[in-house]
Formats: C-alpha cells, structure tokens, sequence
C-alpha cells in the first residue's frame, strides 16, 4: 500500500484540476511511528513548502521520498489562502513550522532533515534553532536536525523580509496585491511556476495556486540556524533551477554568495517547481543529501 503522510490540510481545499483529481486516487497508508513503515530508522524529511502553494503540489515527490524509505512531514503553512491574512508572518509561519512540524518529531526522538523551498526558506531555518542534533545530544537528549536542503528558496539573514530581496524593494509586475485583503496573487502561474511543464499539466497544477499573506513578504526573518558553522558546516545544500521565472539563477547564486557559508550547490535544468516536473532527479538528489549528513555522522 502506497504510504501517504500528508497531513489532512494536504487534502483540504480539492478543486476540480486533473492535479487535484489524481491525488484522490491515492491511498493512506500504515503510521511509520506504529512500527510498520520499512524506512522507520531513516531520518524524517520536513518539508517547508513555498508562498502560494499548498502540500497537493509536492505529492509526487513525497510519494517517491516514500519508495526511497523516507517519511515526509509537511502542512500548510498559516501564510497561504488564511482568512486572516493581516495576521500571518514570517514569526506566524516560524512558529508553525516549529511547533508542529519539527517538535512533534524531534520530541519524538527521530532525526530530521529539513527541506525547504522557496519562501521556505524564510520560516525554516528559524524554526530550527537550537533543535540539532548536536546541541540536543550536548544535553543528552535524542533525535535532531542533521542537515538542511534549500530548494530554489530564499537564503535570507536576520532581520530581512522577502521584499527586501526584491529588485528595488517592490513588488513585481507579476504579483498581484490585493489591498483590500492584504493578500497577493500570481499573474501567469503557467510561466513562472510551471514553464517546464506541458502546456495542459501546466494549466491544472496553476489552478492549485492559492492566495498569500501580505505581511508574510514584508516581515523580517528571524536568525537562521544554517549560519552556525559550527553546527551545519557540510550539512547545507542548495538545489539550483536553472530555468527559474520566479526566483531566477541569477537571484539563487546572489543568495548563495551573500550567505556568509559554504553550500553544496547542485543545479537542475528546470522551473520553479522542479518536484513536479522532475520529481525523479529532486528525489535523488534529496535522498543523497541524507545520505551524506548520515556519513558525516558515521565518520565522527
């Protein structure tokens, strides 16, 4: 049986898209906590997902992070279609991802990898602090963070906001704001979402695009764990899409280079939502990353 542990606001919300429809045809599987999940001994990949989207738009990767041995925890995030818009920013989402997303498993005891895309990249790397495995086992206690993978995300310092890495400090021609909401949109899904998709595929995964917060993109990030070196030095990955029309290559190196870190940087010729147009490639480049966080930890 095909294991899916998409928490249930990854199946809230269906509309009528064929993206939508093939995710019904899926079937839950067996709890990997209740001991009968064959990779139940891998770490857990927590998966942060970007502005817009919602957990329907990483499920074939999930699925395939599943056949690999690897259970994926992801919800949605407060920032995206909230009907308190105003209320939802980058500390909203940090907190959320925190507490329930990376708590429940390190309280668990079980290793974590987190995966973040996108405006992932915001609240992600916040949330951990002081939940690695190595400051948790300096106090005796199991489980942790072994390493982090940026997809095509944002890699911000204390203290800036998603506008702030815009060029110029405004919006772009293609997000939509809403006043009257405090919302923002997204002109053209097809091109700067899905533009390495066919033309159709492309058409039913924009239907899935949702609304975001405003203040979500004008409010500061908190510090991010990643720039420990003494915590995460070889334990930072960033995954390149060459063929990027939201967060073109250009702004994905610049984030790189202003960091302050080294990275492990692999680039993929695809779009922005590479998970979906190439699933295969994302999954193994993920499934190697763990793999090396773990050998890290072999050769200490």
């Amino acid at each position: 049986m095909l294991l899916w542990l998409v928490s249930y606001t990854a199946i809230l919300h269906l509309g009528n898209s064929q993206a939508s429809t093939k995710l019904t045809n899926l079937t839950m599987g067996d709890n990997p906590s209740q001991g009968s999940f064959a990779g139940q001994n891998n770490p857990v990949i927590v998966l942060v997902h970007g502005a817009w989207l919602t957990p329907i738009q990483y499920r074939e990767l999930i699925s395939l992070l599943s056949l690999s041995g690897y259970r994926t925890v992801i919800q949605q995030l407060p920032s995206v279609n909230s009907k308190n818009p105003d209320a939802q920013t980058v500390g909203t989402d940090t907190i959320f991802v925190r507490n329930n997303l990376l708590l429940p498993e390190i309280r668990a005891g079980r290793e974590v990898v987190l995966l973040m895309h996108s405006y992932g990249g915001f609240p992600g790397p916040v949330a951990a602090n002081g939940l690695s495995r190595q400051e948790l086992s300096n106090q005796g206690k199991p489980g942790g963070i072994i390493g982090m993978i940026m997809l095509s995300a944002f890699v911000v310092l204390e203290g800036q906001s998603l506008l702030d890495k815009l060029i110029g400090k405004v919006y772009s021609a293609w997000i939509l704001q809403f006043d009257t909401t405090g919302q923002l949109g997204v002109a053209d899904p097809p091109f700067r979402f899905y533009n390495d998709l066919p033309a159709l595929e492309a058409d039913a995964w924009s239907k899935e695009v949702g609304l975001q917060s405003r203040t979500s993109f004008e409010s500061p990030a908190g510090q991010p764990a990643w720039a420990d070196d003494s915590i995460y030095a070889n334990r930072r990955v960033y995954l390149q899409t060459t063929l990027d029309n939201a967060i073109p290559l250009a702004g994905q190196k610049n984030f790189i280079a202003n960091s302050g870190v080294m990275w492990d940087v692999q680039a993929f010729e695809a779009g922005h939502c590479s998970f979906i147009s190439q699933p295969k490639a994302i999954t193994q480049a993920v499934v190697q990353a763990v793999k090396t966080f773990q050998g890290l930890d072999t050769a200490a």
